[in-house]
């Protein structure tokens, strides 16, 4: 075979092996982001189950479950505006015309949203606190904090310093 055959076969043979690794990066991105997803709704169904076992009465039961609707609706809510942030950002950055004051524009809209939900999300933890006793809320809390941190689901055995 030629230098030119040879230099060819290599480079096809460095073509496919970097998309075959590009496929794997992405397979394994979206098989990550499925074992997230499972172990997420496992953690959602315990968390229900905790909130059974640990609140005394039905109504009042009841009433901490649809705080906990409520919490993950505003938790997707935020997702949902983030990925949206994402892609106007991404767009901006492909569009060669756009100004510095238009990617300004962009992080003040962001942020604003951003701090509006963190302020959502605080009142509704103080409702469910309110919901709750001291101790039944020690006891929710702790599993939240524990089993509930997306990035924790996504890094087993990362620390928070990680």
């Amino acid at each position: 075979m030629s230098g030119n055959g040879r230099f060819l076969t290599r480079a096809g043979l460095i073509s496919a092996i970097l998309v075959v690794a590009a496929a794997c990066a992405t397979l394994q991105n979206v098989l990550n982001r499925e074992q997230i997803e499972i172990a997420y709704d496992s953690a959602r169904a315990e968390e229900l189950e905790l909130v059974r076992s640990t609140i005394a009465g039905r109504e009042r039961i009841d009433a901490f479950i649809a705080l906990l609707q409520e919490r993950d609706e505003l938790l997707d809510s935020y997702a949902r505006g983030v990925a949206v942030h994402r892609e106007k950002l991404a767009g901006l950055t492909a569009d060669y015309d756009a100004s510095r004051a238009d990617f300004d524009a962009l992080l003040e809209e962001f942020n604003r949203r951003r701090e509006a939900g963190q302020r959502e999300l605080v009142e509704l933890i103080y409702r469910m606190k309110q919901a709750t006793t001291a101790g039944e809320w020690e006891t929710i809390a702790a599993f939240q904090t524990e089993n509930l941190d997306l990035r924790r689901l996504a890094s087993p055995g990362a620390t928070e310093e990680s």
